[in-house]
């Protein structure tokens, strides 16, 4: 494993979560009730740093990869990176349910006396809940109470329709998912980028390939991370509707996988050449 890719990993990991606790921090100065309910701002911002870090070590993976050395090990360094952050994302969404329901509870100050009942969104994850939609052994008063009540604030309209119900619970379920392909379709990008720089371009110093390939890591990292799951997702009020089929769903992580296994390839194939 090399140092540079582990040390830049690191490195991004902590600015990444430094940069959400400063928006987090300027969030608790505008409203302080969030603040409040949590306890204080620090006890605030200390809650908000698991989150933070899950969300950071995605980018952290497309910006450590850009420099991953050209020599012979750069493919499974790489894949390690990527794998163990998509096998560590996979993880949490299957084991972690009890976590961050607590952790969301400290966050909002909900008391016992508040908690409403848990139906299907809130008892299942990301992958366990895609299943059962796939397997369509969902139904309407798993989701929301059924009958729905009568809405008790002018121009709120509850859904009532089964099939919008259904569908809006499982885009959600289905988007969470798929973004757990982030990590290993972002290494994939980056990592056949730099391959490709590598291979035309040359360059005065090595400081200069150096920040070249940073800024290439740190733009894809964002764009993909960040744009991936919204143009998956959409919009969820379109996808309620039954016009639409859901298998729209996976256009952009299809579209992303194709140049994401090419780079994945380019890389291996150099690294059998000893980096050469």
């Amino acid at each position: 494993m090399s140092r540079v890719v582990l040390r830049q990993f690191f490195l991004a990991t902590s600015l990444v979560v430094l940069y959400i606790l400063v928006l987090q921090f300027q969030s608790f100065v505008a409203h302080p009730g969030f603040a409040e309910r949590s306890g204080g701002r620090t006890m605030a911002l200390l809650l908000a740093i698991p989150n933070a870090i899950l969300f950071a070590i995605q980018v952290a993976v497309g910006v450590s990869l850009s420099l991953v050395p050209r020599a012979s090990g750069a493919f499974r360094t790489g894949m390690v990176i990527a794998a163990g952050v998509t096998a560590l994302l996979v993880i949490q969404d299957i084991g972690g349910h009890d976590l961050w329901q607590a952790l969301e509870r400290r966050q909002m100050g909900t008391t016992a006396e508040e908690v409403l009942p848990e139906r299907f969104d809130d008892t299942t994850s990301a992958l366990g809940g895609s299943l059962s939609h796939l397997l369509s052994r969902v139904r309407p008063e798993d989701i929301q109470q059924w009958p729905p009540d009568t809405p008790a604030h002018p121009g709120f309209q509850t859904i009532t329709d089964p099939q919008v119900i259904l569908r809006m619970s499982a885009v959600q379920k289905y988007s969470r998912s798929l973004s757990m392909l982030s990590p290993l379709i972002l290494g994939g990008l980056v990592v056949g980028f730099c391959v490709w720089l590598g291979g035309i371009a040359t360059f005065r110093s090595t400081r200069d390939e150096r920040v070249l390939r940073l800024t290439i890591g740190w733009c894809l990292s964002v764009v993909t991370i960040y744009g991936l799951p919204s143009l998956s997702m959409s919009s969820l009020y379109t996808f309620s509707s039954p016009r639409l089929s859901l298998g729209w769903m996976i256009g952009p992580y299809l579209a992303a996988l194709v140049p994401a296994a090419l780079g994945w390839r380019a890389l291996w194939r150099l690294d059998r050449l000893g980096g050469a």
